[in-house]
């Protein structure tokens, strides 16, 4: 909601607008864009696109107004915004029926268009073509290169089914994670384990269901990433709340999941990674000698599977992983306030990039003061995780 100042050049069109921020490879703004109607528009999504231009994906409640140029459906409607090497808009799209439409993820695909995720309240109505299933659906969009629709699926039960991940596949597919508490029936076959289930959906390149799986424990499981793997399997990172997880939960609060399965949803291994506090992992990459790399954030200090100590109330969590699922190291990084890492990336020297947010004001690793009540926290470790 900041409105032309500190590092906000831009004035607010009203209530949360998508913050855009260009760095150069030392963390220094280049640009920043402000994009949004006079209503809320969140972005979960972005990346930069083949012509060097850049995509964003969110949820928007304005219409018409503003840099929104499309009238909303419903409550909420997902956004997708096209924007040039500049960050000057080139397009903009409100895709959604009568009801509540929530993006949750986007990712350019190699036919030059894109593939959405996220859930959906409506059914049969504007963009939605498809009867919903029960209280959310995952919503499944691919557009083309112009944001026009291609297709749009509609895949859940009676229950709440809720994405927050999507990847397109090497064999032009696409591979879903998500949560849903859904139990055998609508498009999900399978039988729930707990509350919520991690839910995982390969889609083939026309949106058609190839296999649907549930990975859980008697309470509340969440998928929040998934990649594929050099095999043809997966990774999937999420957040376990079960005391009946494998024996190396070492609290019962929430924890760090993660799933190894191969190309047809089979387990091949499970590991809780966590210490006694509070432990989320929120998205995870392949890292260039095969293992793993994720990032979260946690409460716990110098506990269970956590060495770090805590700065202050949650820190961003790093933990590098090998091909197995095993340890190599982890770091908790932040300020004395609240620090939250929501992505990571790989760069090209073979360290990675971290993008969250905090409260902190220039304490522990941040070197910073805040401006508000809330800033982004862009951190650049190497590849043993110590800060640049």
């Amino acid at each position: 909601m900041s409105s032309s100042n500190g590092d906000v050049t831009n004035i607010s069109h009203g209530g949360y607008d998508i913050w855009i921020v260009k760095l150069d490879s030392n963390g220094n703004i280049q640009w920043n864009k402000l994009i949004g109607g006079n209503q809320d528009d969140i972005v979960y999504a972005l990346q930069q696109t083949s012509d060097n231009g850049y995509i964003i994906a969110g949820t928007s409640w304005s219409s018409g107004n503003g840099d929104i140029t499309n009238t909303n459906h419903g409550l909420s409607d997902f956004l997708v915004v096209k924007l040039n090497s500049s960050g000057d808009i080139i397009w903009n799209k409100l895709l959604g029926g009568s009801s509540l439409d929530d993006l949750r993820n986007m990712q350019q695909t190699s036919d030059g268009g894109y593939i959405l995720v996220g859930y959906s309240l409506s059914s049969n109505s504007g963009d939605v073509t498809n009867t919903n299933h029960g209280i959310k659906d995952f919503w499944v969009v691919k557009l083309n290169s112009l944001g026009t629709i291609i297709w749009n699926k509609l895949l859940g039960g009676d229950q709440s089914d809720q994405p927050f991940s999507v990847q397109q596949t090497s064999d032009g597919g696409y591979i879903i994670s998500g949560v849903s508490d859904t139990n055998n029936n609508g498009s999900f076959p399978n039988v729930n384990n707990g509350y919520y289930d991690f839910c995982v959906i390969k889609l083939d390149n026309t949106g058609t269901t190839s296999w649907q799986k549930f990975y859980g424990t008697i309470k509340y499981d969440d998928g929040y990433s998934i990649q594929q793997t050099s095999d043809n399997g997966y990774i999937i990172v999420g957040v376990t709340q079960s005391a009946s997880a494998p024996a190396n939960t070492f609290g019962l609060y929430s924890d760090a999941k993660i799933i190894k399965i191969d190309a047809l949803g089979n387990v091949t291994w499970e590991k809780v990674i966590a210490g006694s506090g509070n432990d989320f992992a929120v998205s995870a990459k392949i890292t260039i000698d095969g293992g793993y790399i994720f990032v979260g954030y946690s409460d716990s200090s110098n506990s269970g599977d956590i060495t770090d100590i805590n700065h202050g109330s949650y820190d961003f969590w790093v933990v590098k992983l090998d091909s197995s699922g095993n340890t190599l190291w982890n770091k908790l990084l932040g300020g004395s306030g609240d620090d939250k890492a929501y992505s990571v990336q790989l760069t090209s020297d073979g360290g990675y990039i971290i993008a969250g947010t905090s409260t902190s004001s220039a304490s522990g690793q941040v070197f910073n003061n805040n401006h508000g009540s809330g800033d982004i926290w862009i951190v650049r470790i190497d590849s043993n995780g110590n800060i640049y």
